[in-house]
């Protein structure tokens, strides 16, 4: 994974000492530069070389702002180092001070003349620390010009990079010494800037850490770190031990990390693309980055002077490349749109108090490059071209894998979890359908002039979405259109399809395990290849979202361009694989919460759901890889989950999930998970009233640090941002954007429509118009015609006032029934189903019952329209027998006797529901026990 170049490496430290705490302008002390360095003749020897600046050492302003840092230049300490190491005769210089100018100044000046010197002389060097944002400022900041006009400011020459300052290529310094003329001497530095912050795992590079690893103890002094200036002058021996430690740290672990005299990868993700890439290079028996760029990424560089595509993709532009041709031009474009990150999302919001459990699917990027074909760059990567008709299956000859991009719209069925993503401001949102989407969204869309006409603007309305989710919105019984797309022609070998990552991901799995081997499990170099294999899909996406960073040189904002290994095509697809499993979970498994690489359930196995075949297509990468196809493993389990938002959930059990949404945790607090961080998220969450503040302090950003004007100096600084922990309010709107809607609660609409309009219909009048219309459209057979109407109008007239009454009971609550669900964490279903309706229905049950009571003898008014019921079969047996009185006195009784027996019935049934209520109470219960230990 490293780079493979030889150099020296040297480690650097500084110790310094705040004066005037607690003010809001601190002033910073250089107390030294330490450097550490091994013997040129025999590496088993370090020479340590600690630089105390003899006059103030504080750091200096300009009219009260713009650092210009310390004493010394970073350019003279080197060179000190250099010389007292004895390191520039290994070098092959002529003198410690470097080359006179008469032996290399050219006609032409200072810039051809530097050329020359650095073509025969020029001397590389590392220049490594830990977490150098504190350290490089301590260098003084040159206030002459070189000859070229320039400045050799070296916090204008490094970059910010996983937490630390590198350098992405060397830096020429040229240090002079003696008096000006032929006799005055340069030594041609080019210096690489390295970090060790970044060349570790995240949570175990600390500098104690990684003096655990390479064999140097991290010393210790106590108190006396808060004035490292008093340590100086009191206790000096202890003060130069303790502060070239760091600087030995440094040095040591790079070299068990890399090698004795190896530049280090600009990052530990960097050294991940470095063995991609030349894991991709041995599969597919390449030798060269250029073949490599042209076969893998469908890319080539662009020579100076040639035309470049401006097509707004900047992560090839930025690297001075552009695409082999217009069929891949046109790939890369379709699929750096289709290109999201993943999924993230709060499904459901409260208290769990059931067992819950945080899956994650094992290595779910790595395992997603694996299953990743190839494509055929060199004869034209477009196979067949999609155009303005349906999608089907077919069109996926090697199913969730194939490489497949299309515009398209679409409209899912009511019932599932929609899986096409649609990128709206920063956000992405999975709609059920693509109506409004695309030329719709653009400002003031609703209506377009063209020639002055004003004419509706129908365009096709869509995204580009990528051929995992595409697949899977098929087999969820999506309808999908498209619009413009492609196939692209896969690459084979041997007959089978290509798949090129997955045979170095295999590569840097095994030597994870050998890692396992040797140093043990959880060792940092296990851990150190672990974050370089899982980075490689970080590296495939730089900038295929386009990102910016600071520019220190021409001090502005700009993309970050890609990295040696990005790719649209294998970027969109990883991402597409995992949400699209994750969304496929979504559709058999009812989920809590979705984060990335997996989710938060109730159910313990999922092992067992094939996730409409996406489970198979994980299951192969992870055979082929590991050669265990199991995917799921159990990360945390509770049986307390508080679920708020995305990224923001909290268990009091020391095993349970703890995602804080953006909060930091207060000093004070022990951090990691422990229970006192949890309880105090799990208390501000639930106590909070709005917005939480959330005072912290850190320290100046890049910028703040290097610009040339009003520089800062590195120094503690407090930030006081307000957190929203609420689902709603994930961000602030914009007043000047917002616009009017009108949202309709279509349910309620129609529900209250039906609920006023057939209360208001008399019954009567409901049957004769069910009867007429059932007759004329033949809805039933003409002998269940009078049944149909009756039922239609009791059902409809009665469902009407019954719903009124239950509508009337629940409202008729305390409130602090619905306060109550809330606190508990109910959802409003729950609260519904739960609590309100139980208590809603027994208090109305006597109106109910009275309403059955009113329905039953409505049913009487069926004989208008020829029913045959209790009173029509009284009537008709009074006419054949002549008997009217009597036949209609008995009519009578038996509709007494039914009616009393419903109401009698209904009285037992609410004393029942009454008694049962009290029953489940502790109380009652405590009436049927006897105290423990009484006598029978």
């Amino acid at each position: 994974m490293g780079t493979g170049k030889k150099s020296v490496v040297i480690g650097f430290d500084t110790e310094f000492t705040y004066l005037d705490k607690g003010t809001d302008r601190q002033l910073r002390v250089i107390d030294s530069y330490q450097f550490s360095v091994f013997a040129p003749r025999d590496k088993r020897y370090r020479y340590d070389i600690v630089l105390l600046p003899l006059v103030d050492g504080a750091v200096r302003h300009r009219d009260g702002g713009g650092s210009f840092g310390g004493l010394l230049a970073v350019g003279d300490c080197v060179a000190l180092v250099l010389r007292e190491s004895g390191l520039w005769r290994a070098l092959g210089l002529p003198d410690p001070r470097g080359v006179a100018r008469r032996d290399f100044w050219v006609p032409g000046g200072y810039t051809p003349s530097m050329e020359v010197l650095y073509r025969h002389h020029g001397v590389s060097v590392v220049l490594a620390g830990h977490y150098l944002t504190a350290d490089l400022t301590t260098f003084a900041r040159p206030l002459r010009r070189r000859g070229d006009g320039k400045y050799d400011d070296i916090l204008r020459r490094v970059t910010s990079a996983s937490g630390g300052l590198v350098s992405l290529k060397p830096i020429r310094m040229s240090v002079g010494s003696g008096a000006h003329g032929s006799s005055r001497r340069f030594l041609p530095l080019s210096i690489t800037v390295r970090d060790t912050v970044g060349q570790a795992a995240a949570g175990s590079n600390t500098l104690k850490v990684l003096g655990e690893v390479c064999g140097v103890p991290k010393l210790d002094v106590g108190d006396a770190i808060e004035d490292m200036s008093s340590l100086r002058r009191v206790n000096l021996p202890t003060f130069l031990e303790y502060g070239v430690n760091d600087a030995a740290i440094v040095l040591e672990y790079l070299t068990a990390l890399w090698g004795v005299g190896v530049v280090p990868p600009v990052t530990l993700s960097g050294g991940g693309a470095h063995a991609l890439r030349a894991g991709v290079k041995t599969y597919l028996g390449i030798s060269s980055n250029a073949e490599f760029s042209a076969r893998f990424q469908g890319l080539v560089s662009v020579d100076d002077g040639q035309e470049m595509a401006d097509d707004g993709l900047s992560y090839y532009r930025v690297r001075s490349q552009t695409p082999v041709d217009g069929d891949a031009n046109q790939v890369h474009s379709a699929f750096q749109k289709s290109f999201h990150g993943g999924w993230n999302s709060c499904l459901e919001v409260g208290f769990f108090a059931t067992e819950t459990y945080d899956h994650d699917i094992q290595s779910a990027y790595p395992s997603a490059m694996a299953a990743v074909i190839d494509v055929d760059y060199e004869n034209g990567c477009i196979e067949e071209v999609i155009k303005n008709r349906g999608l089907s299956i077919d069109d996926f000859p090697l199913g969730f894998v194939t490489p497949l991009v299309a515009y398209v719209n679409w409209e899912f069925p009511r019932g599932v979890e929609p899986c096409l993503p649609v990128r709206v401001g920063q956000s992405i949102i999975y709609p059920r359908s693509s109506e409004g989407i695309g030329a719709a969204m653009g400002e003031n869309m609703a209506d377009v002039e063209f020639d002055s006409f004003e004419v509706e603007f129908d365009s096709f309305e869509g995204a580009w979405c990528c051929g995992p989710e595409l697949l899977l919105a098929l087999k969820l019984g999506a309808h999908v259109t498209v619009q413009i797309g492609y196939r692209l022609r896969t690459l084979d070998r041997g007959g089978e399809p290509s798949r090129s990552m997955r045979s170095a991901v295999k590569q840097m799995v095994a030597d994870r395990c050998e890692a396992k081997q040797v140093w043990g499990k959880g060792s940092l170099v296990e851990l150190m290849i672990k974050v370089a294999t899982n980075s490689c899909y970080g590296k495939l996406a730089q900038d295929v979202a386009e990102r910016r960073g600071w520019n220190s040189w021409v001090e502005e904002m700009e993309s970050i361009g890609g990295s040696a290994v990005t790719s649209p095509y294998h970027a969109a697809m990883i991402t597409s694989l995992v949400r699209a499993f994750l969304l496929g979970m979504a559709n058999q498994v009812e989920l809590i919460s979705v984060t990335t690489d997996g989710f938060i359930t109730s159910e313990l196995d999922v092992e067992c759901y094939d996730a409409f075949g996406l489970a198979d297509v994980f299951r192969s990468s992870r055979d082929a890889l590991v050669g265990d196809p199991t995917v799921w493993e159990i990360k945390h389990r509770q049986d307390d989950l508080v679920n708020l938002t995305t990224r923001g959930n909290v268990s009091l059990s020391p095993d349970g999930v703890l995602a804080k949404a953006g909060l930091k945790t207060p000093e004070g607090i022990e951090r990691g998970g422990s229970v006192e961080e949890r309880m105090w998220f799990m208390h501000t969450a639930v106590s909070r009233d709005g917005k939480v503040p959330n005072s912290y302090t850190t320290f100046p950003t890049f910028q703040e640090l290097s610009r040339s004007e009003n520089r800062l100096d590195f120094g503690p600084v407090t930030r006081s941002p307000e957190v929203s922990l609420d689902f709603d309010m994930k961000r602030r709107p914009l007043p000047d954007t917002l616009r009017a809607d009108v949202v309709c609660g279509a349910l309620r609409w129609i529900s209250a429509i039906i609920v006023e309009l057939f209360r208001a219909i008399p019954v009567l009048l409901l049957m004769i118009f069910a009867y007429q219309l059932f007759s004329l459209y033949q809805v039933f057979p003409s002998t269940y015609l009078a049944l149909a109407a009756v039922v239609f109008g009791l059902t409809f007239y009665n469902g009407s006032v019954i719903a009124e009454i239950i509508r009337s009971g629940v409202h008729s609550l305390p409130k602090g029934q619905n306060e109550a669900a809330v606190a508990l964490g109910l959802r409003p279903g729950q609260t519904m189903r739960m609590i309100l309706l139980p208590q809603a229905i027994t208090a109305m049950l006597p109106a109910i019952v009275a309403q059955m009571v009113i329905a039953l003898k409505d049913s009487a008014l069926g004989y208008i329209i020829g029913y045959v019921e209790v009173v029509r079969s009284g009537i008709q047996s009074a006419s054949y027998y002549r008997n009217y009185l009597a036949a209609l006195f008995v009519v009578a009784v038996i509709m007494i006797i039914l009616n009393y027996s419903l109401t009698k019935f209904a009285g037992w049934l609410e004393r029942r529901v009454r008694e049962g209520r009290k029953g489940k109470t502790p109380l009652a219960k405590a009436k049927d026990t006897e105290p423990v230990g009484a006598e029978p």
